[in-house]
């Protein structure tokens, strides 16, 4: 989403010499659907930062690092001091699937998946999915249903 660009920067502001290779075809893919992209790329393209676009990581040595093009398959080596990985983010739900024999065996009246043990995201997302979770504690939830009030603020 965005933190790449933006530990890039924090980097970059620090005085280092970084590389930004992500398989996407942009630097922070989803923020162009919030209208930042542009903005953020250019910030970085102002600090230096380089980018290495549509390549995906193949190996780690101690001093070098091959990439290859997700497109084409050319690999290409680069000089590195240090990594920092900011990947796929992969929901955990070791826990749900743990007490779900509790529930389904009557142990547990309730269970719900939430947040980033459903699918990793922002702060704010998971905040809303604990809100929510806390208001519709022990309904009935009809998935058909829109989950929160729509408000309306004149006549239709």
């Amino acid at each position: 989403f965005y933190m790449g660009g933006v530990i890039a920067e924090l980097l970059a502001n620090k005085g280092c010499d970084v590389t930004i290779i992500t398989p996407s075809p942009m630097v922070s893919y989803w923020t162009q659907f919030t209208l930042e992209q542009e903005k953020i790329q250019s910030r970085l393209m102002g600090l230096g930062v380089k980018f290495s676009l549509q390549h995906k990581v193949l190996n780690i040595g101690r001093d070098v690092l091959t990439a290859s093009c997700v497109i084409t398959g050319r690999e290409n080596t680069l000089k590195q001091d240090a990594i920092v990985f900011v990947t796929d983010r992969t929901p955990n739900d070791q826990l749900y699937k743990e007490l779900l024999t509790a529930h389904t065996g009557g142990v547990l009246d309730s269970l719900r998946l939430i947040g980033d043990a459903e699918a990793p995201g922002t702060i704010a997302q998971a905040v809303f999915a604990g809100h929510l979770a806390a208001r519709e504690f022990d309904e009935i939830i009809n998935p058909d249903v829109t989950p929160f009030r729509v408000e309306r603020t004149g006549q239709l």
